[in-house]
């Protein structure tokens, strides 16, 4: 059976698009994190780091050695994503990836270069961090990040 509004009857004209951009949960999450992450990714370039090569660090640095799946899990990433941009990283010597024993998933470990990658940019996430604050307020703050991890919870499949 096909759902596809022209099939049920409703034209592309009954759907206001501009109502589509000012209400779509989805779009306005992206557009907000797009907005967001390039505030971060300015504030870490002077480490040399992304915003999501930060957010890897810093699991690894608190779980390691972190098994994939779990990584997977805490950034919400498919394999393919996950393994292309822990790429860089490893290249650079700031993770070890080792792959598990038959079945048994494979594991990342932050390099002692990793580490240190991760403290030097931790004054530099600090400030972005900061300045989100600032701008959101402290309130808004805490009410996003709980909306934000509530949706997560919500949709993760």
């Amino acid at each position: 059976m096909n759902m596809n509004p022209v099939s049920r009857g409703v034209s592309a004209d009954d759907l206001d698009p501009k109502a589509v951009l000012e209400v779509c949960v989805c779009h306005n999450i992206r557009r907000a994190a797009r907005a967001m992450a390039r505030r971060y990714d300015a504030a870490l370039a002077g480490a040399g780091l992304t915003t999501g090569q930060f957010t890897i660090l810093a699991a690894a640095a608190a779980l390691s050695p972190l098994a994939i799946p779990v990584l997977r899990e805490i950034l919400a990433l498919d394999r393919t994503s996950l393994n292309r941009t822990l790429k860089p990283l490893e290249q650079r010597g700031l993770i070890e990836v080792s792959p598990g024993a038959g079945r048994r998933p494979g594991r990342i470990a932050l390099t002692d270069d990793g580490a240190l990658a991760f403290r030097d940019a931790g004054p530099l996430w600090r400030a972005a961090q900061a300045e989100a604050a600032q701008r959101l307020g402290t309130g808004r703050t805490g009410q996003l990040l709980g909306l934000l991890t509530g949706a997560t919870a919500v949709f993760h499949d």
